[in-house]
């Protein structure tokens, strides 16, 4: 079963590998999340009886702030 859990007192999240999560940008305090998907093409190799398809391609960026808020 698909979870996504919450923890705002220890600042944890817990997500189980059923969940799917598409193209999104998460942000709290210092913390943001973009997930990005761009699909590719895949290609048969030469003389085999495969087909083109395309296949999604994930990116998965953090970024934790953490100098964000030290004054230089």
């Amino acid at each position: 079963m698909a979870q996504v859990i919450i923890d705002e007192d220890h600042g944890v999240v817990i997500i189980t590998k059923d969940v799917k999560i598409s193209t999104v940008a998460i942000a709290h305090q210092n913390l943001t999340i973009k997930i990005t998907e761009t699909p590719q093409v895949s290609e048969p190799g030469p003389l085999s009886k495969g087909r083109t398809v395309l296949v999604p391609r994930s990116r998965f960026e953090v970024d934790e702030g953490i100098l964000k808020n030290w004054l230089f």
